[in-house]
């Protein structure tokens, strides 16, 4: 998961009052999972989230980020990306609600 410390390990089960959906896929966790793990270590996203927050705020086109870096939903992005999923837009800049309009999850 991508937290204030950086990309880091984390469990479900950390989050007891969290809605946990399985979304049906032709996505396995072996496609996933070794991408995700060579990003642990790396740092969490701050320019991202600021420059996702100033263009929403302001409607602004602009975009800015650090490399190797990740927000959450960029993680998951990026992730799905890597295994061969379109979101549409840059996985660093991929929002929750777009992950869930994905998944079909309302």
């Amino acid at each position: 998961e991508a937290v204030w410390n950086g990309v880091e390990y984390g469990n479900v089960h950390n989050y007891p009052s969290a809605r946990i959906i399985s979304i049906p896929s032709p996505i396995t966790s072996a496609m996933i999972v070794p991408w995700v793990e060579r990003r642990v270590g790396l740092r969490y996203g701050f320019a991202t989230i600021a420059s996702i927050a100033i263009a929403v705020a302001f409607n602004l086109p602009y975009r800015f980020e650090h490399r190797s870096t990740y927000i959450c939903s960029g993680l998951v992005a990026s992730a799905l990306t890597s295994a061969g999923i379109d979101l549409g837009d840059d996985p660093a800049w991929i929002m929750p609600a777009q992950i869930a309009a994905w998944g079909k999850i309302t």
